[in-house]
């Protein structure tokens, strides 16, 4: 039985001599080599820092503050058409067919807003869904072989966790984008509905 497991188990296609870090990539186990040139790793690492880093952070801080500004406008809108159709409605001198359009676009427009204000919440609190650094190598930075490990391999692990963060704002900022996107549709939808009530007024 244990062979027949031993078959079934995935080969290791790990390098010989290497070992595989967080990323997914390979570093040198136990070897003083590197895998780039030194001078290239730090001209990387200051571009993706410098450069690539910043221009995601930026996006998703501008992300941030339109879903925030959005979700605080569409509040303010929710509650005016709320009361506003409200009180349309309790007038008596609506005839029949204008009150059943003015209620079919109310309708739609509380629900547009609504989907509006769902859609912004979750562009601002769409959370990351990965892991720079895992526990159990967290507690490894604190051990001997890590600590005299050459600085030169350090950089490159640097490098290959700085990409690592990179990919997992892009991505996030993919989540949030998206949901601003349907949060804008929503929005349009509701300014829409809002127009036809007043248009349905004239016909009561």
């Amino acid at each position: 039985m244990t062979a027949l497991i031993d078959a079934l188990r995935p080969a290791d296609k790990t390098p010989a001599g290497v070992r595989r870090f967080w990323n997914g990539g390979y570093m040198p186990d136990e070897s003083p080599e590197t895998l780039g040139n030194p001078e290239s790793v730090d001209l990387l690492l200051a571009f993706l820092q410098d450069v690539v880093l910043s221009d995601e952070t930026e996006r998703q801080r501008n992300l941030d503050t339109k879903a925030g500004t959005l979700a605080g406008f569409v509040a303010v809108a929710l509650s005016l058409e709320a009361g506003l159709g409200a009180a349309v409605l309790l007038e008596k001198d609506i005839a029949c067919g204008a009150r059943s359009l003015f209620i079919f676009f109310f309708v739609v427009a509380i629900l547009g807003l609504a989907a509006a204000g769902l859609f912004s919440l979750l562009g601002v609190l769409a959370p990351k869904d990965y892991e720079v650094v895992h526990d159990d190598q967290v507690d490894q930075f604190a051990t001997e072989p890590e600590m005299q490990r050459p600085p030169d391999q350090v950089r490159e692990m640097q490098l290959a966790t700085l990409a690592k963060v990179i990919k997992g704002t892009r991505d996030t900022d993919a989540k949030k984008a998206r949901a601003l996107k349907w949060a804008s549709v929503s929005l349009s939808v509701a300014v829409t509905a809002i127009a036809a009530q007043g248009l349905s007024l004239p016909f009561g």
